[in-house]
């Protein structure tokens, strides 16, 4: 889109300090005022800098209320035992006027007449601990609208540790003391040991975890309140080798201990009295040591070999590729949870230290089918970008009398790239068992603009790759926020929006600029139109769909409001309302039944804390759309010790048992079973539903598909490649802006040149992912199961997979808690997406992850170095350890709280003038980041090493610094550097525009100008701590 106004301004407060009053962002409608001959419209970001007052709340909606600026003083005292005690002197303690530092931040849909609506306050003290935060919102009382004021403490004991967390459901600002029922349905606690670690936490609505030291301050145990209530007891346990690096995890039951006992001291005690702290490299058994506590275990989940190839029970010759291994996962072997099978992985390594050829065991067949002979090998190869080039799958069956493999599948996928790196290309090429290869086909063809964002996608093209099944079309605003899919009406206007005149779907989307709704300014969407294609091209085009949504100030949404054939209809219409946790507490649900408008969900909730425990629909309606009110009794959901739902009555789930990663593992429902398989990483290999004699098998195996022992299809980047026969016909998924699909499509089978479309399949949804079902025309077998986010329906109970829960579209929850909770604590662990499923998925990401997308955690301790979860990676340690010693863990944390998924890689490889590189992923047809790896080059960081010993010295202020670092000997800081400056790249959304922005990647002024202030600071501060070690005491 064009735009006069194509920058961003940022206005300061005229003082020393230089802050920041007020954020810009190109358009018109976000300048500041005096910018450019537009003026104001008043939609910037704008912060306020105050101190705490002593000023009461008031209900009022009004433009002079301004919200409370008093703030409840309470204090965590220390216990012998070392838990915590929250208190309140007399229950009406505050702090002094002035003590605290008040940040007010207006989102950009705030006016002067909103008040205190649509902002968020910030108070820190004098030390720079977060004590409160707080937000307001407008509800309606009693007939008429009052403000509610919703804030959540933060609580720190004596020695400056956060002790508790109080969100705004726990009443912190009431003068009365909180109950000890809220504190445990609402409070966030933590308690630490003598040493400063962590050793007790309790999550809303779940039991108390327990973690267990060893002296060099790395976890070795875990136990949730679900493993203490067995006997004997159960302990998660990791053990590492002299480097650092999680060798082994596995469960150790605890000898005499009785269900329910607090047994940590106990098992501290043990840790303590153990001089060996690591295990080292044998020959036999697993292939380590026995001498770390605990020396026996019941269970081995986990097995990680590292820096070479002597492994016992070697499955491959490691001959053609790279010695040069050190400090690089070669192999590991992972449980198959409730069996003893193992499940190998070996990784062999090019010399540049990339992945170049794995083979992986897989479950095909369950446990009586492994051998060696069921495996995947997977080769690629790479462009001088370290981009892969090809990468080649061979998935092997053994044989019936399993002694060789048999080749059932080759697919092999390779991609082009332009000038400045970016994908241009993929194609696929398959090849059934041993007959003839298919034809290439290209999934996919990439057009960009001039600031690089996605303007057009080509689906399905065969030799020579000219002219595609679809064409999709994408278009933006001057925020760089998608504002069409091909267009709502499928009409081709000449390429402003479409010129593809056989779409199967389009759709707009609108923010500020609305003509039915809202206007939107802060990003949330106001209005969404969108048009399905002809099923039958002898057919009239459906008509075009819209809604219109409205949000209250805390952004969550509250209507939608659909047009079908008149404006405004509504036949798909919703309404919600929410709770201060964010928890539903009523939802009201339109369809079109036979033709006539009908509601029929008329549903309240009740919730024990944030727990749902019944759902009450006052509707007439009793058919199969929406919600079913299976029961009405007090308790139709209940849960276990971890906060898992156990059972949802209205289903008709009558149990679900969990395994210790709480993923389901059995689901009985209406007399029927499902179980599933996971091995100890999470991983999901096989569904079996039974019901009566009727059984289905479903396995997975890295996007291949089985059913009942046979291929059903390949997932792939734009869909699948389904197996009719011994061809794979390959079916393409058009999404919209959630990732959510919306039509798959295939070409019709008398177009020999595969550029007629057909389509398959359409779905429709309501904003929380139910289906609209009088939209959805009737699907012949076998129907595409990945649909709302792109994730898998489960059939057997209506719920989505999510891969690390599960979530329900009719009731808009979650079955279990947010495994990153501690993040959002102001929020209902059980909520999706903070009640705005119109603008966000569920992420994916917003943490640091392992090869397999798995979180990686650590925790600080007192010493400051750094506690790491069981699979985080050695490169990940390396980079999080240097940042941690170089007094910058703030960008550790970043890196961990981004909303993308980021890798971090520690490479031996010499980067030439870089010390580090990101690679980011871009969401197909935005400019938003689905995932990043960041690289740092420790190679190149060797050489400067190497140099600067030799006596060179690096020219300007970072190489200055970098310099000094090394003559100190201060590697680490260099590292941290390297990495800070990559994590601007790799986590800030403007500075990945702007890369995606300019056509020489890493060579623009301001694309590196963030990234380099940031790596200067970090460097300044490492070097300063280096000099005062250095200077002698007197």
């Amino acid at each position: 889109m064009r735009t006069a106004y194509p920058y961003a301004v940022t206005g300061f407060e005229p003082s020393p300090q230089n802050r920041v009053v007020e954020q810009g962002a190109p358009g018109a409608s976000w300048q500041l005022p005096g910018t450019g001959d537009g003026g104001s419209t008043g939609h910037t970001l704008r912060m306020v800098y105050s101190t705490n007052d002593q000023s009461g709340f008031s209900t009022a909606v009004s433009a002079t209320n301004m919200g409370s600026h008093k703030v409840a003083l309470y204090t965590a005292a220390v216990n012998a035992d070392g838990s915590r005690t929250l208190a309140r002197t007399g229950n009406t303690a505050t702090y002094s006027s002035g003590e605290l530092y008040l940040t007010i931040t207006r989102d950009e849909n705030w006016q002067p007449a909103d008040g205190c609506l649509g902002t968020t306050e910030e108070y820190k003290d004098k030390v720079g601990h977060v004590v409160l935060k707080r937000t307001y919102n407008k509800i309606k009382s009693g007939g008429s609208y009052v403000l509610e004021m919703l804030s959540t403490y933060y609580v720190y004991d004596d020695m400056g540790q956060l002790a508790f967390v109080l969100p705004p459901a726990s009443k912190g600002d009431n003068t009365t003391v909180i109950s000890v029922s809220n504190l445990a349905a609402y409070v966030y606690q933590y308690r630490y040991d003598e040493r400063g670690r962590l050793m007790q936490k309790k999550l809303p609505a779940k039991g108390w975890e327990y973690m267990v030291y060893n002296k060099l301050d790395q976890v070795v145990a875990t136990q949730d309140s679900v493993q203490r209530m067995k006997a004997p007891q159960e302990w998660t346990v990791s053990k590492y080798d002299a480097m650092g690096r999680v060798i082994l995890t596995g469960i150790y039951q605890h000898p005499g201990s009785v269900a329910g006992a607090d047994n940590r001291a106990g098992v501290q005690a043990l840790v303590n009295a153990v001089t060996t702290l690591w295990e080292s490299r044998v020959s036999t058994g697993d292939g380590y040591t026995s001498a770390a506590w605990p020396a026996t275990l019941s269970a081995t989940l986990q097995v990680n070999y590292y820096d070479d190839y002597d492994i016992p029970g070697r499955l491959y010759s490691s001959t053609g590729y790279s010695t040069r291994t050190t400090g690089l996962l070669t192999a590991s072997k992972v449980n198959v949870l409730g069996t003893t099978d193992m499940l190998w992985t070996v990784n062999y390594y090019d010399e540049e230290g990339r992945p170049a050829r794995s083979f992986s065991q897989h479950y095909q067949g369950g446990g009586t089918a492994l051998n060696k002979y069921n495996y995947d090998m997977v080769t690629t190869t790479y462009n001088f970008n370290d981009q892969p080039m090809s990468v080649a799958r061979a998935h092997y069956r053994r044989n019936t009398a399993g002694t060789a493999g048999v080749l059932s599948l080759t697919s092999t996928d390779t991609y082009s790239y332009d000038h400045m790196g970016r994908k241009i290309r993929s194609y696929n090429q398959l090849k059934h068992e041993a007959l003839t290869a298919q034809a290439k086909v290209a999934l996919n063809r990439f057009y960009y603009n001039g600031i690089g964002q996605v303007i057009q996608k080509g689906l399905h093209s065969l030799t020579p790759y000219t002219a595609y099944l679809q064409s999709v079309y994408y278009r933006y605003n001057e925020r760089g926020w998608l504002t069409s899919i091909n267009n709502s009406t499928l009409s081709d206007d000449g390429g402003y929006t479409n010129s593809a005149g056989n779409a199967a779907f389009g759709m707009e989307i609108a923010y500020q600029g609305t003509s039915t709704g809202r206007p939107q300014y802060n990003g949330n969407i106001s209005t969404v139109k969108w048009k399905q294609g002809r099923t039958d091209l002898s057919l009239p085009l459906p008509g075009q769909q819209s809604y219109d949504y409205d949000y209250d100030r805390l952004n969550r949404l509250t209507a939608a409001v659909s047009t079908s054939s008149a404006a405004k209809d509504g036949f798909y219409n919703e309404a919600l309302t929410y709770d201060q946790m964010g928890n539903i507490t009523a939802l009201g649900r339109n369809e079109k039944v036979s033709g006539v408008k009908t509601q029929i969900d008329t549903l309240s909730y009740s919730y024990n804390g944030n727990r749902l425990t019944r759902v009450d629909d006052a509707s007439a309606y009793n058919g199969l759309a929406g919600f079913t009110d299976g029961v009405q009794v007090a308790n139709e959901y209940t849960y276990d010790g971890n906060a898992n739902m156990r059972k949802d009555l209205n289903k008709g789930i009558t149990s679900i048992n969990y395994n210790m990663l709480n993923l389901p593992e059995s689901i009985t429902v209406n007399g029927n079973t499902v179980t599933y398989t996971y091995d100890a990483s999470g991983r999901k290999l096989k569904k079996v539903f039974t019901a009566g004699s009727n059984i289905t098998t479903t396995e997975y195996i890295g996007g291949i598909q089985y059913t009942n022992g046979a291929i059903d299809f390949i997932q792939n980047e734009e869909g699948r490649a389904r197996l009719s026969g011994t061809v794979y016909k390959y079916e393409y998924d058009l999404k919209d802006h959630l990732g959510n699909t919306r039509t798959t499509v295939t070409w019709d089978a008398a177009d020999a040149t595969q550029l007629t479309p057909k389509i398959l399949q359409q779905n429709d949804y309501y904003a929380f992912g139910l289906s609209i079902k009088s939209l959805e025309p009737n699907v012949p077998s076998p129907k595409n199961q990945y649909l709302y986010n792109g994730k898998e329906l489960q059939d057997e109970t209506g719920l989505y997979d999510y891969g690390a829960r599960l979530y329900d579209p009719a009731v808009g929850r979650w079955t279990t808690i947010d495994p990153k909770s501690e993040k959002y604590p102001s929020l209902s662990p059980y909520n999706y997406v903070n009640n705005n499923p119109i603008r966000s998925i569920d992420p994916n990401g917003a943490e640091i992850v392992d090869a397999n997308g798995k979180p990686i955690t650590y925790t600080v301790n007192k010493d400051g170095s750094l506690a790491w979860s069981p699979n985080a990676t050695s490169g990940a340690m390396t980079i999080g350890n240097a940042l941690a010693k170089s007094g910058a863990i703030g960008d550790l944390d970043a890196f961990r709280d981004s909303k993308v998924k980021v890798s971090l890689v520690y490479s031996t490889a010499n980067g030439g003038d870089e010390l580090g590189h990101t690679d980011n992923y871009f969401i197909s047809g935005t400019d938003q980041v689905a995932k990043a790896t960041v690289t740092v080059f420790g190679g190149s960081v060797d050489e400067m090493q190497q140099n600067v010993e030799a006596g060179k010295t690096y020219a300007g202020d970072k190489g200055h610094l970098q310099t000094v670092a090394l003559q100190l000997g201060d590697k680490d800081a260099v590292i941290a550097g390297a990495a800070g400056h990559e994590r601007i790249h790799g986590t800030d959304p403007q500075n990945q525009k702007d890369i995606s922005s300019n056509n020489k990647k890493g060579t623009n002024k301001d694309v590196e100008a963030a990234p380099n202030a940031n790596e200067k600071k970090i460097l300044e501060r490492a070097v300063m701590k280096d000099v005062v070690k250095k200077i002698p005491c007197l």
